[in-house]
């Protein structure tokens, strides 16, 4: 194909309905690079199709490779709407080289839509199987398992060569369809290789269409509801024996607005960002199914803060009300799940439905929950209390116009509340009438948001503080300070004035409701959520700044800079709260996960979350690995590196990371449980010589998936990464073949909900360090361990660099966590020793040492 193509899509249909792709040879030639059509053309990356041509020097390299995967894209699916509108965006622009290859494979497709030979948009969805089931089919559930999960079972026959029996998943099959059916709880620990997925899905969804109940199915990450949906799911329903229909439903901040993405598309700027950005989501908006805008996550047209202008607004029209109801993605979700057996959802959605009376989910009796592990904290964030300036605009955009972001320069301000505006234009502009508390509501808007930086401004000119929030990010601050005494005026004034705008708000929507038409109606349902918004304001103000709940821990958020960003109130615990949800409107619950039990029990998980709470009997399944640990891993604890804290620590590890990588350039990922100790290993690396390139580095403000793919597809790169990896990433194959864990994962001590629990525990007679720093250490340190080996063709080395586990006496419990026994080595010769005898001595494949 010759590269040096150039051509445009022609804004008018031939006689043949197909658009015309011709040559430009009139305006000179266009260009747009690959990376950037892409970018605009598949937003999503949902197909694949392009994976090979998201490499820029596949361009010279293999042009007709190139052509073809880009001629695998979806181009059929825009409509002439479409294609118009996006050559509208890019008309004028340096947009049309790479287009020739949309000529290869789409003109064809486009030309076979615009004839009616081929429907637009996603497949609608084949109506639901008739069920083989009823409820006389539950007493023999177990059977049926059995004969699903057993070898030579329905699965094996599914799966074929690719399958085989474990008998940890039939086992955990047994429990959770026992459970339900038994209206109890169940703990289950399930290490990777166990198929706890479809342990799960299997009982849970033949469960539902036997007893006719709704299972909700809750997990922590993105990852696994991918898993879940993508991969599981579909799967199984390819079988006549489970015609199970499911739903995945995520909280309305995921999903795009469609009022939102139709005014940015129309609304489009002139700059030549904007436009590529508007005509990548034209293009996506026709494809996508879901309407989810984690689906254009990595796109370099569209970052983040850009996709979360495109969000479902947090308190919007009524829903009934909205002009796009029909095609709103959000609603379509809501109705989808209200209407499946199974409903997968996220842990936050989960906890907020509760907060809600079950008004999203519908009513369901029985849950199960996978990444189990991360509910309590779930639940902390969600029962916690905080004032920002974000909150605060959140609660005031209730005002704005309903199809657009809130601005607040006068301009802008005057287009908001149009109803009360021709209210007031009606004759009534008395100083207490609509027109002028319109006026005055508006004005105080502005006001009130200058208010709040005024009590945050104040609160940060306080002796020394600014550098202390600096250094730690989080400061703990307690009734005893006296925080509403030294911030007085700026409090009495953010009170009053939100006191004002409730109070205009209420009477200005109570003349809306008598106006009579629907416009006015809308006005004031926003007017009186507003009202309703701003009298929580108040009280979440007092209760911030009065810190005497004991019940709460009291901290101020800060920005790199120590200045306060958001004063905080979490819960010390959440195991009352949790212990109510199990308790009302469950008859069952599983949770689930890879690491739940501490020194092989569960007392303490289950005590945390709530679930020895629940009043029903609970059961606790711990299954073996079926991995071979010791043919797959070599676990090397060099206990010659000075401890954490010690002089020298960060230059011995440094220098033993480098050496282990130079001499073995496998792909690695090293875990840290700080951004100070990543950064300066990332600076030691690249001062021994390491190449930027070859260093993945996890930043504060960037995504974990992104670096993910990237790190899967580098050989022999090397990842330092945080909290976030820890878990729910994978990495198999040759993607991770060293994991390094930089040090042992305890909470550090100061931060004011470690120090505040510490502190209950001890006022308990409880010991803080063995009761509570310890257990939480241990299940964090397996979840880290787990991401080396995800298969039984895994194999690899895991280095741990926190030399207490060898001298302290706690270092026995981490190590006896582990599935491997660790291999000591308290010198560098026998450190090389171990390494040596892993990748020269034993029988293996040999090394590759171009992947560096």
């Amino acid at each position: 194909m010759n590269l040096d193509f150039r051509f445009r899509i022609d804004a008018a249909l031939d006689d043949a309905g197909a658009w015309n792709l011709v040559r430009d040879g009139s305006r000179g030639p266009q260009r747009l690079p690959l990376p950037e059509f892409l970018a605009v053309f598949d937003p999503d990356d949902s197909t694949g199709a392009a994976g090979d041509a998201r490499d820029p020097a596949l361009a010279e390299a293999d042009a007709g490779r190139l052509a073809g995967a880009l001629a695998a894209l979806p181009w059929g699916d825009l409509t002439a709407e479409d294609w118009g509108l996006v050559q509208t965006l890019l008309d004028g622009l340096d947009a049309g080289a790479w287009a020739a290859f949309a000529a290869a494979g789409g003109r064809a497709a486009a030309e076979a839509r615009l004839a009616g030979e081929a429907p637009a948009g996603p497949i609608p969805e084949p109506p639901p199987a008739p069920s083989p089931y009823g409820e006389t089919d539950l007493a023999r559930g177990e059977a049926l398992l059995a004969d699903i999960f057993g070898a030579g079972g329905r699965l094996a026959a599914l799966r074929g060569g690719d399958w085989e029996a474990r008998p940890g998943q039939l086992q955990m099959a047994l429990a959770v369809w026992q459970s339900l059916t038994g209206g109890s709880d169940l703990v289950v620990e399930a290490p990777t290789g166990v198929g706890k997925s479809l342990a799960y899905l299997v009982p849970a969804g033949l469960f539902a269409l036997m007893a006719g109940e709704r299972v909700i199915l809750s997990t922590h990450t993105r990852n696994l509801q991918d898993q879940l949906l993508g991969r599981d799911l579909p799967l199984l329903q390819g079988t006549n024996w489970y015609p199970v229909r499911a739903a995945l439903l995520k909280g309305r901040e995921n999903y795009a607005c469609r009022r939102r993405l139709d005014r940015a598309l129309s609304e489009a700027g002139p700059g030549r960002g904007e436009r590529l950005a508007a005509a990548a989501l034209a293009v996506w908006r026709r494809r996508t199914r879901e309407g989810l805008l984690e689906e254009l996550d990595g796109n370099p047209l569209l970052p983040y803060a850009r996709l979360r202008e495109l969000a479902v607004p947090a308190d919007g029209l009524d829903e009934a009300r909205c002009r796009v109801r029909g095609i709103c993605w959000l609603q379509r979700a809501r109705e989808r799940a209200r209407d499946r057996p199974l409903v997968v959802v996220n842990h936050s959605l989960l906890l907020a439905d509760r907060a809600v009376g079950r008004g999203v989910l519908g009513d369901y009796a029985y849950l199960v929950i996978d990444e189990a592990q991360r509910l309590d904290e779930v639940a902390t964030r969600a029962l916690g209390v905080s004032l920002s300036r974000r909150i605060l605009e959140e609660a005031l955009a209730v005002a704005a116009p309903p199809d657009r972001l809130p601005r607040w320069s006068a301009a802008a301000l005057s287009a908001w509340l149009p109803a009360s505006a021709r209210l007031g234009r009606r004759g009534d502009d008395a100083a207490g009438g609509p027109a002028a508390r319109r006026e005055r509501l508006l004005a105080s808007l502005a006001e009130l948001r200058r208010d709040l930086g005024d009590l945050l401004d104040t609160l940060g000119r306080q002796p020394g503080l600014g550098e202390a929030l600096a250094r730690a990010g989080r400061l703990r601050y307690r009734e005893a300070q006296d925080l509403a005494g030294h911030l007085a005026g700026p409090r009495e004034a953010l009170q009053r004035r939100a006191l004002e705008v409730e109070q205009d708000a209420g009477r200005l929507a109570a003349a809306l409701r008598d106006a009579g038409d629907t416009a006015a109606r809308d006005e004031a349902e926003r007017l009186t959520r507003l009202a309703a918004a701003l009298g929580e304001l108040r009280r979440r103000v007092d209760f911030l700044l009065a810190a005497a709940d004991e019940d709460f821990v009291f901290y101020l958020e800060g920005t790199p800079r120590g200045e306060p960003r958001e004063l905080v109130a979490s819960p010390v615990e959440v195991r009352a709260e949790l212990g109510d949800f199990f308790r009302e409107g469950l008859a069952a619950a599983v949770l689930t996960s890879a690491t739940l039990a501490v020194e092989g029990g569960f007392d303490y998980f289950a005590g945390k979350v709530g679930l020895d709470r629940s009043g029903r009997e609970l059961h606790a399944l711990a299954l073996d690995s079926p991995f071979d640990y010791e043919e797959q891993t070599r676990l090397v604890l060099p206990a010659f590196l000075p401890a954490p804290g010690a002089p020298g620590r960060m230059e011995a590890m440094v220098a033993l990371l480098a050496e282990t990588l130079e001499r073995y350039p496998l792909s690695a990922l090293l875990l840290f449980t700080s951004y100070r100790d990543l950064t300066r290993v990332h600076a030691g690396l690249v001062e021994a010589g390491f190449s930027e390139r070859r260093l993945l580095v996890q930043r504060p403000d960037a995504g974990r998936d992104a670096l993910a793919r990237r790190f899967r597809t580098q050989p022999g790169a090397v990842l330092l990464g945080t909290a976030s990896f820890w878990e729910g990433v994978d990495f198999p194959g040759e993607s991770l073949k060293i994991l390094a864990i930089s040090r042992l994962p305890f909470a550090v001590p100061t931060e004011p909900l470690v120090e505040a629990r510490c502190e209950r525990i001890q006022a308990g007679g409880g010991e803080p360090f063995l009761d509570y720093m310890i257990p939480e250490a241990m299940l964090r340190f397996k979840q880290g361990f787990g991401r080396l080996i995800r298969s039984r063709r895994d194999e690899g080395l895991v280095l741990l660099l926190d030399s207490r586990l060898a001298h302290k006496g706690y270092g026995q419990r981490f190590l006896s966590s582990l599935p491997v026994a660790a291999r000591l080595s308290f010198d560098l010769d026998s450190y090389r020793s171990e390494l040596h005898d892993w990748y020269v001595s034993r029988p293996r494949p040999p090394l590759d040492r171009a992947q560096a």
